[in-house]
C-alpha cells in the first residue's frame, strides 16, 4: 500500500496485480464508457473509502497496472495505467474492441457531500506514453453517517418482490442525478417496460448532485418474464443516460407474504425452539 500526502490533493493507491482482459465488455455493462462505481469501508486503512469501478477500455491488446486515486475537492480521478500494443483513437488507428477494466481504489475518509469520478487511462505503447485517454466516470453523493446514499448506478426494487397475477406491482428506482426533475413516464409493449426519468439542466447554473428516487406503479401483470430499461433523459442537453436493464418475474400463482406481527411470532417460536432443543 502507497500512500502520498499532496496539499492540497490527496493521492492514495492501492497495489493490484497487473493484468489482461479479455475483449469483451464486464458483464454488468451494457455499452462503451458506462461506469459502475460503488464504495464500501476499507478493510485495509481503518476510515478510509474504498471506490469499486467497472469500466471499459477501447484498444487492442492491453495489460493494466494498478489505479491510483487523486481527489481534489469533490472531484475524483482514477488513472489507470495501460499497456497496449498501439495507439487507440488517431485517425490512422485501426478498429478498437472493447475490454472489461475492473479495480479498486482507496480514497481515505469523505465528509458528507457529492463527489464526481472520471476514469482515466495512462496508455504506453512501446515504452512511449500516449498521453491520458477518457474511459468514463460517475457521480455519488456520501451522507453525513459515513456511507453512500446512491450513485450514478442506478438501483432497482420490485414490490412485492415476488409477485403473481394477482400483485399490484410497482417498480422502485434511486440514481444519483442533477437538473429539474420533471416527472417520470413509462410504457408496456408485451414483456418490454420503458422507464424514463426526465430532468432539465436547460438554465445556465451550477446543478448540485443528488439522490433522485422515482416509482412506477404497474398494477397487475399476466405471469411471464419481463424486461425493464430504466433511463434518465436531461433535456438541456439533450441526451439520453443512467440506462439500467433489469429483470423480474410474475409467477403463476400468488407467494403468500408473512406480516410484521407474524413475522416477530415465527421468530419467537423459533427461538423458543431452540430454547427447548438445547435443554435436552
Amino acid at each position: 500500500m502507497t500512500i502520498v500526502h499532496l496539499r492540497p490533493l490527496l493521492i492514495l493507491a492501492i497495489a493490484l496485480a497487473p493484468y489482461r482482459s479479455a475483449a469483451s465488455l464486464c458483464p454488468t455493462l451494457t455499452r462503451p464508457y458506462e461506469t459502475i462505481i460503488s464504495t464500501t469501508s476499507s478493510s485495509v486503512v481503518p476510515g478510509s473509502v474504498r471506490l469499486h469501478f467497472e469500466g471499459s477500455y477501447l484498444g487492442y491488446a492491453p495489460v493494466f497496472g494498478s489505479p491510483s486515486a487523486t481527489l481534489n475537492g469533490n472531484s475524483i480521478t482514477v488513472t489507470i495505467p495501460v499497456t497496449d500494443t498501439a495507439e487507440p483513437g488517431t485517425p490512422t488507428s485501426p478498429p478498437t474492441s472493447p475490454f472489461c477494466v475492473v479495480g479498486d481504489v482507496e480514497l481515505g475518509p469523505l465528509v458528507a457531500g457529492s463527489y464526481y469520478v472520471v476514469l482515466l487511462d495512462k496508455v504506453t505503447v512501446e515504452g512511449l506514453g500516449q498521453g491520458l485517454i477518457g474511459g468514463g466516470g460517475g457521480s455519488f453523493v456520501w451522507n453525513s453517517i459515513g456511507s453512500m446514499a446512491c450513485s450514478s448506478t442506478r438501483s432497482f426494487e420490485l414490490a412485492p418482490a415476488f409477485p403473481g397475477p394477482n400483485s399490484e406491482i410497482t417498480l422502485f428506482s434511486t440514481r444519483a442525478s442533477a437538473g429539474f426533475f420533471t416527472g417520470t413516464s413509462h410504457s408496456v409493449s408485451g414483456n418490454n417496460i420503458t422507464v424514463t426519468d426526465d430532468v432539465s439542466t436547460e438554465f445556465p447554473t451550477t446543478y448540485p448532485i443528488y439522490c433522485l428516487t422515482t416509482q412506477v406503479k404497474l398494477g397487475r401483470l399476466p405471469p411471464g418474464t419481463y424486461n425493464v430499461l430504466w433511463q434518465l433523459t436531461d433535456f438541456g442537453t439533450p441526451r439520453v443516460e443512467g440506462e439500467g436493464r433489469y429483470q423480474f418475474i410474475v409467477g403463476a400463482v400468488e407467494v403468500a407474504t408473512l406480516s410484521d406481527g407474524w413475522l416477530a411470532l415465527l421468530a419467537a417460536g423459533l427461538a423458543f425452539a431452540g430454547i427447548v432443543f438445547s435443554r435436552r
